[in-house]
């Protein structure tokens, strides 16, 4: 059963990514040290150094100097506050949020009553917390500095909103993601929530005070759950990070916590504070290392070969074969499938079959009908063996099919939208991602499942809009826990968007004809197949052909 085969070919070449406003970037001098682990994971090692203020500047040079010189973080964006009168300095709040701004979008207008004022076009901004947010509808917006003459003769910023103002490129260098890592309402899974911090700064008490002190993003409430109680919070408000162990000081009444408490707070911790390079990390009272073993949680990794159904069967391609699913694949290929979901049990498979109707196919027996409304679009599985479906002109309308439950409706399933194009829910069952229209226009969004302690499902929570497409959206997969990638036409043109949930989007270009797409665990792990059948991998800076033949490209929600 071999797997017809083309001549690889590189069909485009992905923008290299280009360090830009690189100041600061030295090429001569003394090695210097690295910082310890949990102050700089993430970094691209790159440091602005902006310019203090010269002498006898103008008040509008010393206030765009000063928004310039947010782009140095160190020493609590000391740079920064040397623009600012000495009795404010103090005051200035930094961590407030971030203005990511529109590419030359901004510009400072000359001084009146004592008064900057910055104009600039909002992309994109970070709140207090960390979280990343879109601008829905981009419009002109003002920030003004209040500036007077001080004793010395030199103008000062005697006033200035809370917060920092960078551009796209500027963002990403100064700023890492990193993830919360909460538990799912069965405490099976550990699902993150990506937040932005300053990455010369200490990650790991940015972590740590958000992850206990803090609460999920709203978007995400009623899908996770922390295991710190809310009268457990952090005694000391810095973790400092010594061999690679964080040392975590909480509050006396950790110490009546049980067992199965404490080592899920165990789990979250080391899991948050991994994406900041920290090995271990102890829960302390005072002096005392708090018992505790981390518990296990499910992996949501996938098999990393392809799951493709071609005329010879349905199975994983391995070199020039088919490597089928034991029992599954048999029942797949009895007939025609449009879209095929495999459940990460492999015992059963969510199928839109040739009549439009959404099955259940199991390994051991006969397949059942779920679904059979008009106009439906491929269906998505989770964990709990729920199959979800809804059709293309009804998103309001979704349902859940679990076991013995057949057709659960699901609240506040997007209400708003005219539309929905494709969907998948996440490999631990929390978020539900979409292509929907609302209003004539098309978004991505990601909204939190809301179930109960047994894993069934009732309701979809607020939606996380991350990115508007300026074409039409043709499939939607995630390519691991925190990433998803889209299938788009704009102008004839196939694009791949990929997008971190909680972060910004890159688009590149695809091969002609792409229609749908099936993620593994990364992004060169991409997929691709056309509406001629041909399957695409990604292969350094190319796509190249992997297969023809293919009639379904199938998906995977985890491995047995």
């Amino acid at each position: 059963m071999k797997l017809q085969r083309s001549v690889s070919v590189g069909i485009l070449a992905l923008s290299v990514a280009l360090l830009t406003a690189c100041a600061g970037l030295p090429i001569a001098g003394p090695v210097n040290e690295g910082l310890p682990p949990g102050e700089l994971a993430g970094s691209l090692g790159v440091d602005f150094l902006p310019e203090r203020p010269i002498a006898g500047a103008t008040p509008e040079q010393i206030v765009e100097g000063f928004v310039e010189a947010a782009t140095s973080p160190a020493g609590n964006f000391e740079i920064a506050r040397s623009f600012l009168a000495s009795s404010v300095r103090d005051e200035w709040d930094p961590s407030a949020g971030v203005t990511i701004d529109q590419p030359r979008s901004r510009s400072f207008s000359p001084v009146v009553g004592g008064t900057v004022t910055l104009t600039l076009t909002p992309a994109a901004d970070v709140d207090d917390a960390g979280a990343y947010h879109v601008t829905e509808s981009p419009s002109v917006a003002t920030r003004s500095y209040a500036v007077a003459k001080q004793g010395n003769g030199e103008y000062r910023v005697v006033s200035a909103p809370d917060g920092i103002v960078l551009d796209a490129e500027t963002f990403k260098v100064v700023y890492n993601p990193f993830t919360l890592m909460y538990f799912d309402t069965t405490y099976r899974f550990l699902v993150p929530d990506v937040r932005w911090f300053p990455a010369r700064t200490n990650i790991a008490t940015n972590i740590t005070s958000k992850l206990i002190d803090g609460a999920p993003s709203p978007w995400l409430a009623g899908a996770v759950k922390s295991a710190f109680p809310q009268d457990v919070g952090l005694k000391s408000k810095t973790v400092p990070v010594t061999g690679g162990v964080a040392k975590v000081e909480l509050e006396p009444s950790a110490l009546g916590l049980d067992e199965l408490t404490l080592n899920r707070m165990q789990a979250q911790l080391q899991a948050s504070l991994a994406s900041a390079g920290v090995g271990s990390v102890d829960m302390m009272v005072g002096p005392n290392v708090l018992a505790a073993t981390a518990t296990q949680t499910a992996s949501t990794k996938v098999d990393g070969r392809a799951l493709v159904q071609t005329a010879d069967g349905f199975g994983f391609v391995s070199g020039d074969q088919l490597e089928p699913i034991p029992g599954l694949s048999q029942q797949i290929v009895k007939r025609g499938n449009r879209a095929i979901e495999v459940a990460g049990s492999q015992q059963f498979a969510a199928v839109l079959s040739d009549d439009g109707q959404v099955l259940r196919v199991p390994a051991d027996g006969d397949p059942l009908s779920l679904d059979a409304r008009p106009g439906l679009i491929p269906p998505s599985v989770d964990p709990w063996g729920g199959i979800w479906s809804v059709p293309r002109d009804a998103p309001a309308t979704m349902i859940a099919s679990m076991p013995g439950a057949a057709g659960l409706a699901i609240g506040g399933a997007w209400i708003d939208a005219a539309q929905i194009s494709a969907m998948q829910l996440s490999r631990d069952g929390t978020r539900l991602a979409a292509i929907i229209t609302v209003g004539g226009q098309t978004w991505v969004e990601v909204a939190g499942v809301v179930r109960d302690a047994q894993g069934v499902p009732s309701a979809l929570g607020e939606s996380l809009k991350i990115a508007r497409l300026a074409g039409e959206g043709t499939d939607i997969v995630w390519l691991d826990d925190t990433s998803i990638a889209v299938a788009m036409v704009d102008d004839d043109e196939p694009w791949i968007d990929t997008q971190l949930v909680g972060g910004p989007s890159a688009r590149r270009d695809a091969p002609p004809g792409t229609l749908t797409l099936a993620g593994a665990n990364s992004l060169p792990t991409l997929r691709l197949r056309t509406a001629e059948g041909m399957l695409f991998v990604q292969r350094a800076s190319t796509w190249q052909v992997a297969g023809a033949g293919v009639l379904v490209l199938a998906t995977q929600q985890g491995m047995p």
